[in-house]
């Protein structure tokens, strides 16, 4: 199979609120900071996919991923794939979503193996986290690039619109890859779209 897409969730940090509530549904107890969390998808193009948020800093992925229905998402994907792409032989090269073990498997999503109990499955799992971190490559160009993104004191729930500022970013940096390319095309040797080709989508 072909993994056409990366999933994670990233926690963007903000300044501490005045309203208690906010303050509790924001605070991550695993990054210790106050943020807002995104589940992303990115593409071995380097190209940011799917931004589904915002969502409290203490809510798990896997909340996310239920919430947002990304599985039903996958699936009208997978079948505009196949309208598209008519002679494509999917049982070969199905559309395919690959994360970590906070995510459930399915038809269109792959995770690695828990308690690997042969080589060939210790193999599998060291293949799959090699490709799965690009997703945090993704991450870290995207903060590279638009910094104000991830800095907790110009980003405050309430005083900023946080969430539009995010998926802003997410633009901006799709069409930075457009244009520039990233080390994660490079890495899979996938070359990005042109920007007049993903403006077109």
């Amino acid at each position: 199979t072909n993994t056409a897409l990366l999933i994670d969730g990233k926690l963007f940090k903000t300044g501490s609120s005045v309203d208690t509530e906010v303050e509790h549904g924001s605070f991550s107890y695993h990054h210790s900071a106050n943020g807002t969390n995104f589940q992303m998808l990115g593409g071995a193009h380097g190209c940011i996919l799917g931004c589904f948020g915002a969502a409290g800093g203490r809510t798990p992925d896997a909340n996310m991923y239920h919430t947002y229905d990304i599985t039903g998402q996958f699936e009208a994907a997978d079948q505009s794939a196949r309208q598209l792409f008519p002679l494509r032989d999917y049982s070969v090269n199905g559309f395919i979503c690959f994360g970590d073990g906070a995510y459930p498997r399915g038809p269109n999503m792959l995770k690695g193996i828990i308690g690997p109990a042969n080589a060939m499955e210790k193999e599998f799992n060291h293949a799959c986290n090699k490709v799965r971190v690009a997703v945090e490559h993704i991450f870290h160009v995207l903060v590279s690039n638009f910094p104000y993104v991830d800095t907790a004191r110009k980003m405050k729930i309430m005083l900023q619109p946080v969430a539009l500022k995010v998926k802003c970013a997410v633009i901006f940096h799709n069409w930075h890859t457009c244009i520039y390319g990233n080390q994660i095309s490079e890495y899979f040797g996938v070359c990005p779209p042109s920007l007049a080709q993903y403006l077109a989508l």
